[in-house]
Protein backbone atom coordinates (compact mmCIF):
# COMPACT_ATOMS: atom_id res chain seq x y z
CA UNK A 1 0.00 0.00 0.00
CA UNK A 2 2.69 2.37 0.66
CA UNK A 3 4.53 1.77 -2.16
CA UNK A 4 1.31 2.48 -4.40
CA UNK A 5 0.87 5.81 -2.29
CA UNK A 6 4.39 6.98 -2.63
CA UNK A 7 4.61 6.44 -6.81
CA UNK A 8 1.05 8.17 -7.19
CA UNK A 9 2.43 11.04 -5.14
CA UNK A 10 5.48 11.04 -7.36
CA UNK A 11 2.90 11.49 -10.28
CA UNK A 12 0.92 13.59 -8.89
CA UNK A 13 4.22 15.90 -8.62
CA UNK A 14 5.37 14.80 -12.26
CA UNK A 15 1.65 15.87 -13.45
CA UNK A 16 1.90 19.13 -11.78
CA UNK A 17 5.30 20.09 -12.81
CA UNK A 18 4.48 19.36 -16.97
CA UNK A 19 0.99 21.52 -16.40
CA UNK A 20 3.03 23.89 -14.66
CA UNK A 21 0.78 24.08 -11.14
CA UNK A 22 2.62 24.66 -8.05
CA UNK A 23 2.18 22.42 -5.12
CA UNK A 24 1.08 23.49 -2.02
CA UNK A 25 4.11 23.76 0.00
CA UNK A 26 5.01 26.19 2.87
CA UNK A 27 6.88 29.24 2.07
CA UNK A 28 9.85 30.43 3.79
CA UNK A 29 9.91 34.49 4.55
CA UNK A 30 12.28 35.04 1.84
CA UNK A 31 9.48 33.59 -0.90
CA UNK A 32 5.94 35.55 0.68
CA UNK A 33 5.16 38.61 -0.81
CA UNK A 34 6.24 41.91 1.33
CA UNK A 35 4.91 44.48 1.89
CA UNK A 36 6.90 47.90 0.58
CA UNK A 37 9.08 48.57 1.25
CA UNK A 38 10.14 45.55 0.68
CA UNK A 39 13.55 43.50 2.04
CA UNK A 40 16.27 42.66 0.06
CA UNK A 41 17.47 38.59 0.53
CA UNK A 42 13.47 37.73 -0.91
CA UNK A 43 12.47 36.02 -4.06
CA UNK A 44 12.21 38.35 -6.98
CA UNK A 45 12.78 38.55 -10.94
CA UNK A 46 12.15 39.68 -14.53
CA UNK A 47 8.47 39.47 -15.16
CA UNK A 48 9.17 37.80 -18.36
CA UNK A 49 11.01 34.82 -17.19
CA UNK A 50 8.15 32.64 -17.59
CA UNK A 51 6.75 29.74 -20.59
CA UNK A 52 3.56 28.30 -20.86
CA UNK A 53 5.16 25.43 -18.89
CA UNK A 54 7.40 27.09 -16.47
CA UNK A 55 8.44 30.13 -14.91
CA UNK A 56 11.76 31.52 -12.69
CA UNK A 57 12.37 33.04 -9.35
CA UNK A 58 15.92 34.31 -7.88
CA UNK A 59 16.91 36.61 -5.20
CA UNK A 60 16.65 40.19 -5.30
CA UNK A 61 20.28 40.99 -4.05
CA UNK A 62 21.56 43.93 -2.25
CA UNK A 63 20.99 47.48 -2.98
CA UNK A 64 23.10 49.71 -4.44
CA UNK A 65 23.67 53.84 -5.55
CA UNK A 66 24.76 54.76 -9.00
CA UNK A 67 24.88 58.39 -9.91
CA UNK A 68 22.67 59.43 -7.44
CA UNK A 69 19.87 56.91 -8.05
CA UNK A 70 19.43 53.59 -6.10
CA UNK A 71 19.45 49.65 -7.66
CA UNK A 72 19.01 46.43 -7.03
CA UNK A 73 22.05 44.31 -7.90
CA UNK A 74 21.58 40.66 -8.57
CA UNK A 75 21.96 38.57 -11.09
CA UNK A 76 21.55 38.46 -14.89
CA UNK A 77 20.07 35.17 -14.67
CA UNK A 78 17.25 36.80 -12.05
CA UNK A 79 17.13 40.43 -13.85
CA UNK A 80 17.98 40.24 -17.17
CA UNK A 81 16.53 37.26 -17.77
CA UNK A 82 19.57 35.74 -19.08
CA UNK A 83 20.37 38.42 -21.22
CA UNK A 84 16.81 38.38 -22.75
CA UNK A 85 15.32 41.45 -20.53
CA UNK A 86 14.42 44.68 -22.37
CA UNK A 87 15.36 48.09 -20.37
CA UNK A 88 11.86 48.78 -18.60
CA UNK A 89 10.75 45.20 -17.36
CA UNK A 90 9.03 44.97 -14.42
CA UNK A 91 11.00 43.15 -11.72
CA UNK A 92 8.44 41.55 -9.60
CA UNK A 93 8.35 40.70 -5.86
CA UNK A 94 8.07 37.90 -5.42
CA UNK A 95 9.46 35.99 -8.54
CA UNK A 96 6.99 33.88 -10.37
CA UNK A 97 7.74 31.05 -9.66
CA UNK A 98 6.50 31.94 -5.70
CA UNK A 99 3.03 32.94 -7.51
CA UNK A 100 2.21 30.24 -9.73
CA UNK A 101 3.72 32.16 -12.27
CA UNK A 102 0.50 34.34 -12.37
CA UNK A 103 2.17 37.80 -12.73
CA UNK A 104 -0.59 39.58 -11.11
CA UNK A 105 0.09 38.05 -8.17
CA UNK A 106 3.67 39.77 -8.05
CA UNK A 107 3.80 43.60 -7.30
CA UNK A 108 6.66 45.60 -9.23
CA UNK A 109 9.29 47.14 -7.16
CA UNK A 110 12.12 47.77 -9.74
CA UNK A 111 12.45 48.46 -13.86
CA UNK A 112 15.52 46.97 -15.47
CA UNK A 113 18.08 48.59 -16.45
CA UNK A 114 21.48 47.40 -17.41
CA UNK A 115 23.50 43.85 -17.10
CA UNK A 116 26.75 42.75 -18.33
CA UNK A 117 26.46 40.37 -20.92
CA UNK A 118 26.16 36.52 -20.39
CA UNK A 119 29.17 34.49 -22.41
CA UNK A 120 32.40 34.96 -21.81
CA UNK A 121 31.62 37.26 -19.06
CA UNK A 122 33.51 36.55 -15.93
CA UNK A 123 30.69 37.34 -13.51
CA UNK A 124 26.65 37.24 -13.77
CA UNK A 125 25.41 40.73 -12.41
CA UNK A 126 22.71 43.38 -13.35
CA UNK A 127 20.78 46.35 -11.93
CA UNK A 128 17.23 47.13 -11.76
CA UNK A 129 16.24 50.85 -11.07
CA UNK A 130 14.28 50.49 -7.54
CA UNK A 131 10.63 51.93 -8.09
CA UNK A 132 10.31 54.66 -5.02
CA UNK A 133 8.95 53.72 -2.01
CA UNK A 134 8.80 49.88 -2.94
CA UNK A 135 12.24 48.61 -1.59
CA UNK A 136 13.54 49.76 1.63
CA UNK A 137 15.70 52.55 1.10
CA UNK A 138 18.37 51.34 3.77
CA UNK A 139 18.69 48.54 1.54
CA UNK A 140 17.89 46.15 4.88
CA UNK A 141 18.19 42.36 4.04
CA UNK A 142 15.84 40.19 5.43
CA UNK A 143 17.78 37.41 8.65
CA UNK A 144 20.65 39.91 8.21
CA UNK A 145 19.50 43.93 8.51
CA UNK A 146 21.60 46.80 7.78
CA UNK A 147 24.26 45.61 5.49
CA UNK A 148 27.76 46.74 6.31
CA UNK A 149 28.39 50.77 5.95
CA UNK A 150 31.79 50.10 5.17
CA UNK A 151 33.84 47.64 2.81
CA UNK A 152 36.39 45.17 4.65
CA UNK A 153 40.01 45.84 4.02
CA UNK A 154 41.73 43.65 0.71
CA UNK A 155 45.04 43.33 3.00
CA UNK A 156 45.23 39.56 2.76
CA UNK A 157 42.80 38.67 5.47
CA UNK A 158 39.73 37.61 4.41
CA UNK A 159 40.29 33.38 4.32
CA UNK A 160 38.47 32.92 7.27
CA UNK A 161 36.60 35.81 7.82
CA UNK A 162 32.91 35.20 8.42
CA UNK A 163 30.19 35.95 6.32
CA UNK A 164 26.28 35.53 6.04
CA UNK A 165 23.92 35.99 2.80
CA UNK A 166 20.24 35.36 2.43
CA UNK A 167 18.50 33.92 -0.41
CA UNK A 168 15.27 33.38 -1.79
CA UNK A 169 15.78 29.35 -1.92
CA UNK A 170 18.47 29.08 0.58
CA UNK A 171 17.45 31.35 3.25
CA UNK A 172 20.11 32.60 6.04
CA UNK A 173 23.22 31.01 5.38
CA UNK A 174 26.24 31.73 7.37
CA UNK A 175 30.08 30.55 6.52
CA UNK A 176 33.62 31.69 6.30
CA UNK A 177 35.56 32.52 3.64
CA UNK A 178 38.05 29.47 2.31
CA UNK A 179 39.28 30.82 -0.81
CA UNK A 180 39.34 34.10 -2.94
CA UNK A 181 40.03 35.15 -6.78
CA UNK A 182 38.81 31.51 -7.30
CA UNK A 183 36.75 30.64 -10.50
CA UNK A 184 33.87 27.91 -11.48
CA UNK A 185 32.03 27.08 -13.71
CA UNK A 186 28.09 27.29 -14.03
CA UNK A 187 26.13 25.47 -16.35
CA UNK A 188 22.84 27.63 -17.96
CA UNK A 189 20.80 24.62 -19.33
CA UNK A 190 18.45 26.85 -21.17
CA UNK A 191 20.44 28.92 -23.17
CA UNK A 192 24.02 26.96 -22.52
CA UNK A 193 25.56 29.56 -21.27
CA UNK A 194 28.98 29.32 -19.75
CA UNK A 195 30.20 31.51 -16.82
CA UNK A 196 32.85 32.10 -14.66
CA UNK A 197 32.18 33.73 -11.05
CA UNK A 198 34.82 34.54 -8.73
CA UNK A 199 34.25 32.82 -5.52
CA UNK A 200 35.01 33.47 -2.21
Amino acid sequence: MFHRISTLTKFLAALSFLLGMQPAIAQTANQVTQTPPVQLGTSGGNIHDASRRFCCSGTLGSLVTKGGVQYILSNNHVLADADAATVGDAISQPGLVDVGCNASLAQTVATFSEAIPLGNANVDAALAQVVGGQVDSAGVILEIGNPASTIAPDDGTAVGRQVAKSGRTTGLTCAAISSVSTNVKVQYAARSARVAIPAL
